[in-house]
């Protein structure tokens, strides 16, 4: 019985460990705020991450990204990691309710596109929570 208490005592010191990890994790800047890589047009999805391109009218660009930002920036459990709209790059920190899992999105203008990724930083599967975001996203703009 007393091993068992140990054992248990044990699993439960590592378990708040790793929460404590996850939220409490270093998002360094210079890792974490790239601009998108260069894709055709669309939507392109990958095991942890979501991807979309998106062709603007020349001019466009700036007042689309400032209103992207904005929608962005409204969402919630959602923090500014780095940039502005006036810099061309943004990026933000969203973090799951329960476990606080982080989630890097990056958004940036880039000629006449706006290119915009969300990845999870931890686990193989991010299981359609960025896609899921951006299409929401994408909606409340009339890019959907």
């Amino acid at each position: 019985m007393k091993i068992l208490v140990i054992a248990l005592g044990i699993v439960f010191a590592v378990f708040v460990g790793l929460v404590a990890y996850v939220r409490l994790v270093d998002l360094p800047t210079a890792q974490f705020h790239q601009i998108p890589r260069e894709k055709p047009a669309g939507r392109h999805a990958g095991k942890t991450s979501f991807y979309v391109v998106i062709d603007v009218a020349p001019g466009t660009g700036p007042d689309q990204l400032a209103q992207f930002v904005k929608v962005i920036a409204d969402t919630p459990s959602t923090r500014l990691l780095a940039g502005t709209p006036d810099d061309g790059h943004v990026s933000f920190v969203h973090r799951s309710k329960i476990w606080g899992f982080p989630d890097i999105t990056n958004i940036a203008l880039v000629g006449d596109q706006l290119r915009l990724r969300s990845a999870a930083r931890f686990g193989g599967s991010d299981h359609g929570v960025n896609r899921d975001r951006i299409e929401r996203w994408l909606k409340a703009l009339g890019q959907l």
